[in-house]
């Protein structure tokens, strides 16, 4: 039983942790975007 709640409990904190690696992802392209917006180039060309 305490090997399936320390299975879990990793599993959760594995989930989380890519959750917000991929929210700090999108944010990252959405400040890329208004960078490139405001210098005065195509956002769309820099947008992966």
């Amino acid at each position: 039983l305490v090997d399936n709640i320390a299975f879990l409990d990793a599993l959760t904190q594995q989930t989380l942790a890519d959750a917000r690696y991929k929210e700090t992802i999108y944010e990252y392209e959405i400040k890329k975007s208004i960078y490139y917006y405001y210098a005065g180039k195509d956002p769309k060309e820099f947008i992966r």
